[in-house]
């Protein structure tokens, strides 16, 4: 087998023991409980990956054992471990990575390597993400130490004009964090402002026959939240019409007025059903309580 393949498995071999996966990796952890740190070689090669690269045992045990810093061989051959056993926590993997952003489209794996060795810092796993006109990676390096030194030092392509953005990923993290929350929100929104109504002006008190005898037949009601201090209710409709229909409940006999509701009233809204551990398929308010005499039928004295 030629010198380029068995570089190719070993290379394979390594991301499994390295810092990056094998923290995370719950099979590997597994076998290397099992056998002190070993893992036998059939169980390596049964991998998918490996599998594709149809290295023989013998020729993995020769790479190993003379081009690895970081992988050893057991006495009969038959087993790997890695050299200092099982690396940190995942939370200290992400204390030394980072996430650089601004790279132009179509950089190679090679190219952040290369920008980061002429820098003087070794990577040791780089994640690419490629989109048509730019690129970002995460990059875990050797220490915290270096990470500190990559932060305060300009990091660009030769071709670009801009500096690169690098940050923690664990500063990434948050920022993607709370960004996905904020659509995530807007999506909410989005998908409730057409199936949302206010009802304003009702008499009081306010009861749920009485909001919904507004509404025609084909117009179905699948909740209502009653807001008591403004003597009006927010219905939610079982198909998004909202805005078709918000015009055909204009000056109404009643007095009540109909209306598309305020992105703050939807956000309330939102609000009142996370808080309400029902199904909201009815009305959330209660109806007005009867008197004693209506409610234990006695007569009552005059």
């Amino acid at each position: 087998m030629s010198g380029e393949m068995k570089r190719k498995a070993l290379k394979q071999l390594e991301f499994y023991f390295g810092d990056a996966n094998l923290p995370k990796d719950k099979f590997l952890l597994g076998e290397m409980a099992k056998n002190d740190g070993w893992v036998a070689i059939s169980v390596l090669q049964s991998f998918a990956r490996m599998k594709v690269l149809e290295v023989s045992d013998t020729d993995l045990v020769e790479a190993v054992e003379n081009f690895s810093k970081m992988l050893k061989m057991s006495d009969d051959k038959k087993m790997v471990a890695r050299i200092g056993g099982v690396p940190e926590k995942i939370e200290d993997l992400v204390e030394r990575t980072v996430h650089v952003s601004g790279m132009p489209g179509g950089v190679k794996l090679e190219d952040v390597e290369e920008l980061f060795s002429k820098g003087g810092h070794k990577t040791l796993r780089v994640s690419l993400r490629n989109k048509e006109d730019s690129t970002s990676a995460f990059v875990l390096l050797e220490d915290p130490e270096t990470v500190e030194k990559v932060l305060g030092q300009p990091l660009m392509f030769p071709s670009q004009e801009k500096e690169l953005v690098v940050i923690r990923k664990k500063t990434h993290m948050e920022r993607d964090k709370k960004k996905r929350k904020e659509e995530n929100r807007e999506k909410l929104l989005n998908g409730l402002r057409n199936h949302l109504l206010v009802v304003e002006k009702l008499k009081e008190p306010v009861k749920r026959k009485d909001v919904e005898s507004i509404f025609r037949e084909e117009h179905k009601i699948a909740f209502t939240q009653a807001l008591k201090a403004e003597a009006s209710a927010v219905v939610k409709l079982a198909r998004p019409v909202a805005k078709e229909i918000v015009q055909e409940y204009q000056g109404l006999e009643s007095g009540a007025v109909v209306r598309e509701p305020r992105d703050a009233e939807i956000k309330k809204f939102i609000g009142l059903m996370r808080a309400n551990k029902k199904t909201h398929r009815h009305l959330t308010f209660k109806e007005p309580q009867k008197d004693a005499a209506e409610s234990t039928h006695e007569k009552q004295p005059e």
